[in-house]
Order: C-alpha cells, then structure tokens, then sequence
C-alpha cells in the first residue's frame, strides 16, 4: 500500500534532513547542528578549517580522511576532507571536517560553480569572484572555494552511494543555517541520475573566521593582497523541491532511517 505523503514526511522527520522553520538561533536547517570555524598556519600558508555536525537521525556515515590534492600535480596536498560519527543526543551523526590551504587553492585556475549533479551551486553574491572547484581524487567529491572582495566561501560536496538513483532527475534542496556571530550557510542534499551524483553538500561563509585574522594579507587574489570583506555579500537562500520531488526524496530518505542504513560516501 502506497503511504501518503504526509506520513511519510512527518517519520522521516527524525533523520532531520529536510524538514525545519525557523528555530533557535534562526537556523532553518535541521540536517546541520553546529559549524565551527578557525585559521591556522601550516608551513607558511594560510588556512581555513570547517568542522560541521550532522543530525542523520537511526542512519550512519561510514568514517573515512581523504587528502585534497591539486589535480594537476598531485605531490602537492592543499587539505582533507574527513567524516567521523559522532552520537548528537539519542540520535546518530556525523562530523564532516574540512581544512584548506587558502594561500594555495585561491592561486588555482580550476573554476567550477556546479554541483556533482551539474546544478549551480546554491550561493549568491559571488559578483565576479571565480568558485573554485577541486575534485577530490575520483571520489565524486568537490571542495569549493571563493575568495575576492566581499566574498569569503568555503564549501564540500559529498556524494552518497546509498542515494544512486534516488531521483528521476536532478533535485536540491537546501535550506539555510545560521548560528550566530556570523556563522551561517547552507547545506543540503543534491540528486542526480548518475552515480555519484547525489549526496551532501555544505557551504559556508568563512569570513568571520578571517576577518580577526592578520592571516588575510597572506592571502592573494588578483595582483594583490586581498583582506577578508567586512561585510560578506554572499547571499544563502533556501532551495525547495517540487511536492513530488520532495516525496520521492522523503520517501528514500524514510526507508534507510528505518533499516538503520549505514551510509558510504563515494570514495571508492
């Protein structure tokens, strides 16, 4: 028997990845719990580490690190990118780390705006800053970062194996967070209907990690040193699906809460 789509919704709640009003601290998003951000030096460069906290309710993010590389000299290591799991109350999550050697990545000439999915990725006010895009190996995975006047972004694309083939065509949906003291973004899923297409995705507006930090004149971009904006431009506007989308998203989602699924990014 066919459920209807609002009981679907109303027990798919508890993997907390849609669904969400405005709550505390107007964060809109009930997938991410917290983000933590912060600079560091490391051998003379600068960078910029996101550690973000997920809700995914009875399901599991199976653990793993990955370098990030420049594709086209893969001696040179420019970060990681890591899950852990992590219990967030009664509920099961993950922790998705993210450290990126800024002085590097900003220097790269790899422009890519697009989700796995070939979706524009769900941020604006870039005006003419690049989104730069470093595959992640052959894992399907992105790393993105956007550095220029006003705009301060760093953001990861994470492909699911288990949400192959979840949608009939590609969807998003993306609400928005925010914790305060301005840390804020937006992260979501992303479908498509290829293989590793469809997964996670996070993007977050580092300058208020760089603003404090004399890390910035370090930092290029153009032909000189670039600051961190003192009021970020970038524009975070949630991203909803169609009913049926939605339905047919909620539906799967409902399905591997209820087996407990343990989930494996595409990294293999």
């Amino acid at each position: 028997m066919k459920m209807n789509r609002r009981m679907t919704i109303t027990m798919v709640a508890g993997l907390a990845l849609f669904m969400g009003g405005c709550g505390q601290n107007n964060n809109q998003n009930n997938l991410v719990k917290d983000v933590q951000l912060r600079t560091f030096e490391q051998n003379g460069a600068s960078y910029v580490e996101v550690a973000s906290l997920f809700n995914t309710g009875a399901t599991q993010l199976a653990s793993f690190e990955l370098p990030i590389f420049n594709p086209e000299k893969p001696s040179e290591i420019y970060g990681r990118i890591a899950v852990r799991q992590v219990l967030t109350g009664n509920a099961t999550g993950f922790e998705l780390g993210l450290a990126v050697n800024l002085t590097e990545v900003a220097r790269l000439h790899l422009v890519d705006k697009y989700l796995p999915n070939g979706t524009p990725i769900p941020v604006g006010g870039l005006g003419n800053t690049p989104v730069i895009g470093v595959p992640v190996g052959g894992s399907g995975a992105r790393i993105y970062v956007a550095y220029g006047p006003n705009v301060a972004l760093i953001g990861a694309a994470l492909p699911i194996r288990e949400f192959d083939g979840m949608t009939d065509a590609p969807v998003n949906v993306f609400p928005m967070f925010e914790f305060g003291e301005g840390v804020r973004g937006i992260a979501g899923i992303f479908t498509g209907t290829e293989k590793k297409q469809s997964g996670i995705a996070l993007f977050v507006d580092a300058g208020p990690a760089l603003n404090p930090a004399p890390i910035t004149s370090k930092l290029l971009a153009g032909d000189g040193a670039v600051r961190a904006p003192a009021a970020s431009a970038l524009k975070f506007k949630s991203i909803r699906a169609s009913s049926d989308d939605t339905y047919q998203v909620n539906y799967r989602l409902y399905k591997l809460n209820k087996k407990r699924a343990v989930l494996h990014p595409s990294v293999r």
